[in-house]
């Protein structure tokens, strides 16, 4: 059994009405979010590396070295209290502004 049309509409406009609460522009929310990619890609290693050896060839190692090492490093990074590059998302002003 799949999910209805319906119910994938419902679900879309839950996430565009969380967007649009301005929620996802919280630093505290984006590190948050971080946090969790990089559990969640530590924690299916394996699966990740049967993918990119299904789609790609890529044996351990290589995938390892290419694909994830440097995305867990920037995350790493980022999530780092210091870090200044994943301040707040301030709004940008409308396009008539800019005239």
């Amino acid at each position: 059994m799949g999910i209805s049309a319906q119910e994938i509409e419902g679900l879309v406009e839950c996430q565009r009405a969380f967007f649009r609460s301005g929620a996802t522009r919280k630093e505290a929310f984006r590190r948050e979010g971080l946090v969790r990619l990089g559990d969640a890609i530590k924690g299916n290693l394996d699966v990740i590396y049967e993918a990119l050896w299904e789609d790609l060839r890529k044996p351990p190692f290589e995938a390892f070295t290419s694909e994830i090492a440097m995305l867990v490093a920037e995350i790493e990074i980022q999530r780092k209290p210091e870090t200044k590059d994943i301040g707040p998302i301030l709004p940008r002003p409308p396009m008539e502004a800019l005239q």
